[in-house]
Parts: structure tokens; C-alpha cells; sequence
């Protein structure tokens, strides 16, 4: 593989599994926010409930999320330079 093209698609790679952990990242937020409607009326509920993501954003994200970092980790792996034994 030309190093050229190698470098490139390692760097591509990179930014692939970065992103997938960012998205995963952001989809597993704080536990906390949850515990929020434990101690509110049903009015600030309602308000909150419309400000967090919904179950159908959720696994888009998360899946997502999950194939762009083994996509990077699979391009990693493949573009590893390889030491030549004598």
C-alpha cells in the first residue's frame, strides 16, 4: 500500500472511531436526568421530557455511533504498518 494513501486512510480511520465515541458518548448522557421527574410537577415534566432526545434518536445515535468506531478500529487494523522480518 502506497504510504500516501496509507496515512490517509489512517487518519480517515482516526476520525471515523472519534466520532463514534462522541456520539456514544453523548447518547449515554448523565443517569441524573432521569432522576429529574422524581422531583418535579407534571408541567416542567412535560418541558423536560420534550428537551431530551427520544428513544428513536437514541438508538440511531448509539448505532451509529457503534459501527463508525469499529469502522475506524477495522481501518486501524488493516492499514497497520507491518514489519518486514529477514
Amino acid at each position: 500500500m502506497k504510504e500516501n494513501v496509507r496515512e490517509l486512510l489512517r487518519t480517515l480511520s482516526m476520525v471515523s472511531a472519534g466520532v463514534g465515541f462522541v456520539l456514544l458518548m453523548g447518547v449515554v448522557g448523565k443517569p441524573e436526568k432521569y432522576d429529574e421527574f422524581r422531583y418535579k410537577s407534571a408541567e416542567k415534566n412535560k418541558k423536560t421530557e420534550s428537551a431530551m432526545i427520544n428513544k428513536h434518536d437514541e438508538k440511531n445515535k448509539s448505532t451509529f455511533g457503534t459501527v463508525a468506531m469499529f469502522a475506524g478500529l477495522i481501518g486501524l487494523i488493516v492499514t497497520e504498518k507491518k514489519e518486514e522480518q529477514h
